[in-house]
């Protein structure tokens, strides 16, 4: 009898897979859309919105659902006053990913780029807390220290991102060394494009796991695969001690760290002329242990000099200064670091704009 009972479900299983293949294989690659001139307003929210924003209930509290077991950082999944679900996540020490993943967020989707719905949270509350989680037993707890327990039963946290749950979204990973992706996504300008961005914020985790294509419907009902940068949390630090396989893991989101680090590699013989007259080379670096790494690196180092121009032009020039300032502060940055993150990011754009002849309007 089991036997029997089993081969529905196996055949059901087996549609489902079938039919998400075939989904997957008509959709339309997708990569950048055009965006206006953003404004300051624009980045508070960035992809999210108002409404979406995390909403305590009454008593100040989030309800908590579940301990995510398997992230590398310590990770829960809240549900808040509108019914709204969210995976939040916590620092790790002085490794806090918690303003480098705001700003990164708001600044591709200002781009044009796909973007996560994403908000900073100084503080907050848990109605309640389990440690661990069921379904993997054997893993432990990555909560501890996470969390203050006060007199009423409540658990307070502070400095995390809440990222908005999609439960239904279908996805996969992939990687900038992929030899089979889309002609029109790897032979476009756009794919470059978001390259020279993981290089201009220093993000050196720029691992598969961290790339996602969403499969998704538009406003028509055409299916569109989305080749997007998921994860962007890291950046904002020292990316390297010189290019190459980072041996060591370097750091997140220290002001004095991303000021000295190199960006593009001049010609010592020429000022301000890069190496090559086609190309422009980056100093960058990507983690040792990182699946890929050389792979990876060689694909970001070095971009034509024509799409790092057009990215200037169509992409950077229409993103105002007062907006970039803007994006630090959504992410909880101090004033201090507000303008000297913002003045070292827009260093490194001018080097970009004279590498690549780019002009400013």
């Amino acid at each position: 009898m089991a036997a029997v009972l089993l081969l529905p479900i196996a055949a059901a299983t087996q549609q489902k897979k079938k039919a998400k293949a075939e989904t997957r294989a008509g959709a339309i690659p997708m990569i950048w859309v055009s965006r206006p001139t953003v404004s300051p307003d624009d980045m508070l929210y960035g992809n999210g919105s108002k409404e979406g924003a995390p909403a305590p209930f009454p008593d100040g509290t989030f309800h908590f659902e579940r301990e995510e077991i398997k992230s590398t950082f310590a990770k829960i999944e809240v549900k808040d006053a509108h019914g709204h679900k969210f995976k939040v996540k916590f620092g790790n020490g002085g490794d806090s990913k918690s303003h480098s993943e705001v700003v990164n967020n708001r600044l591709l989707w200002a781009m044009g780029f796909c973007a996560r719905e994403i908000y900073y949270v100084p503080s907050g509350m848990l109605d309640t807390f389990t440690p661990g989680d069921p379904k993997h037993p054997g893993r432990r707890s990555k909560m501890g220290g996470k969390l203050v327990k006060d007199a009423n039963g409540r658990f307070h946290f502070s400095d995390v991102t809440f990222t908005a749950k999609e439960d239904n979204r279908d996805e996969k990973e992939w990687g900038y060394e992929d030899n089979n992706l889309p002609v029109s996504i790897a032979k476009s300008p756009q794919f470059t494009w978001l390259k020279i961005f993981d290089v201009l914020v220093g993000n050196w985790d720029t691992a598969r796991k961290n790339h996602a294509i969403y499969y998704v419907k538009n406003k028509g009902g055409a299916m569109e695969a989305w080749y997007a940068d998921k994860d962007v949390g890291t950046g904002y630090g020292t990316d390297h001690p010189g290019s190459g396989l980072l041996s060591k893991r370097p750091t997140r989101w220290k002001l004095n760290d991303y000021r000295k680090n190199r960006f593009v590699i001049w010609d010592k013989n020429r000022p301000n002329q890069e190496v090559a007259e086609t190309s422009i080379h980056f100093d960058f670096a990507v983690s040792g242990r990182m699946e890929h790494g050389k792979q990876v690196l060689d694909a970001c180092s070095t971009v034509s000099k024509s799409d790092a121009k057009a990215f200037v032009e169509q992409v950077l020039n229409k993103i105002p200064e007062a907006a970039i300032r803007e994006a630090f502060r959504t992410a909880g940055a101090s004033q201090a670091e507000i303008e000297g993150f913002t003045t070292a990011l827009l260093t490194r754009i001018q080097e970009l704009r004279i590498a690549s002849g780019a002009s400013r309007s």
